[in-house]
């Protein structure tokens, strides 16, 4: 069937045909970001415009070969019967074609001038800007309403990269009010706290690897700016709250300055009790103090999403409990004080193997439908450690949802 309304996740990777490109160049990350949230991308015509229909299984043909991963979501435009316009997730694949299920439509070849592409979340909108300076906020009716202001004006090699905004309420994109995180003064040189992405350490690193794992409140943005080494973990959006009166539970992760490799100055990727370099919240639980320090907080006490310290050592790849991984969710807090969940995102405790983790290089590695987890999941490499990928964290994202 479509994807349901309340499983609105969606996920894309630099690996997937008509990706936008991250390289040196201003924009970068407002092109992949809009790509993403906003647009879509990808768009390809099956062949003869048609989709085939046989027993409520649709099978989309493409004699030049199939493009689609299994488990993305897609989106269909242009097609009679008119019910197969929506969004569908992909749940096989072969090299020229794919197909999902959708019950109730009647067998037979669809007709029209058919386009299909890759879906987004929805609910997402470019409230202000253009392609170089940009303002997001989600438009769900549940969303707490705050915006990110994302400045990609500035060369590669700039002091402050790429800087990262996020407000309360916003007017234009250049006036916002209730600000967060929050700085006595915008600081003049690089000694001192900021709010930053990296869009690529230097142009001999491009094109970089990265990912995107959102739904229609919550955005992960992992770029591997850094020789493909591993993805800092960039994020905005709604929590999942662990009380419907707390509706400042919006968060923000980015370098606090000019970082050489991902996760250097933006540590959003460790599990701890005490606040995290670079992680805020909107505002304190009752709204009293803006941009609070934020933790993820592992149940398992490790000091990082998986994969790095010693209490991981003693369950290896392949868990004699599992047959496979295992996976435990991951909370957040303010003062070591649970504000909500992490969505979709999951703490890996089994120490990882070559064969059973992204590959060197790689950009991300699909898990399909992993032990002890009904829904398919992404593990994306995070925080440069080495060359050597076993040294190195991973976030594990459930890429089929709902989150909420």
């Amino acid at each position: 069937m479509a994807v349901p309304q309340n499983s609105t996740v969606r996920w894309f990777t630099s690996d997937m045909v008509g990706a936008p490109i991250l390289d040196e160049t201003p924009g970068a990350i407002v092109a992949i970001l809009d790509a993403c949230l906003i647009n879509g991308f990808g768009t390809a015509t099956p062949d003869g415009n048609k989709i085939t229909v046989s027993g409520g299984v649709a099978t989309v043909e493409f004699s030049g070969g199939n493009t689609f991963e299994k488990y993305a979501v897609i989106e269909i435009a242009g097609a009679n019967p008119i019910e197969l316009n929506d969004v569908w997730r992909i749940k096989a694949t072969t090299a020229t074609t794919f197909s999902f299920d959708c019950p109730g439509i009647p067998d037979g070849n669809a007709t029209g001038s058919i386009t299909v592409k890759r879906a987004t979340p929805g609910y997402w909108e470019k409230a202000f800007g253009d392609n170089l300076k940009a303002a997001y906020r989600s438009t769900h009716p549940d969303s707490y309403g705050c915006f990110i202001r994302v400045d990609d004006t500035a060369p590669y090699n700039d002091a402050f990269r790429v800087p990262v905004r996020c407000y309360q309420a916003m007017t234009d994109i250049d006036t916002g009010t209730d600000e967060f995180p929050t700085f006595a003064d915008q600081p003049a040189d690089n000694s001192t706290s900021n709010h930053q992405w990296t869009r690529i350490g230097t142009p001999s690193y491009a094109p970089a690897n990265w990912a995107i794992v959102a739904d229609e409140r919550f955005f992960y943005f992992m770029p591997s700016y850094y020789n493909n080494r591993g993805a800092a973990l960039y994020e905005f959006g709604d929590i999942v709250g662990a009380a419907p009166l707390d509706v400042f539970a919006c968060l923000t992760s980015a370098d606090i300055r000019q970082s050489t490799y991902p996760g250097q100055n933006c540590k959003a990727h460790e599990t701890r009790d005490s606040a995290s370099t670079g992680y805020y919240f909107a505002a304190s639980r009752e709204g009293a103090t803006r941009g609070p320090k934020a933790s993820k907080v592992g149940i398992y006490g490790q000091n990082y999403l998986g994969n790095s310290d010693t209490y991981a050592s003693s369950n290896i790849y392949p868990s004699p409990v599992s047959g496979g991984y295992l996976f435990l969710p991951v909370i957040v807090t303010q003062d070591k004080v649970m504000r909500g969940r992490a969505p979709g995102l999951l703490q890996t405790i089994t120490k990882l193997t070559s064969e059973s983790r992204v590959p060197e290089n790689g950009v991300a590695k699909l898990i399909d439908k992993a032990h002890v987890n009904d829904n398919a999941l992404l593990m994306v490499q995070l925080n440069f450690g080495s060359t050597n990928v076993l040294g190195s964290e991973v976030g594990v994202f459930d890429i089929e949802g709902p989150w909420r």
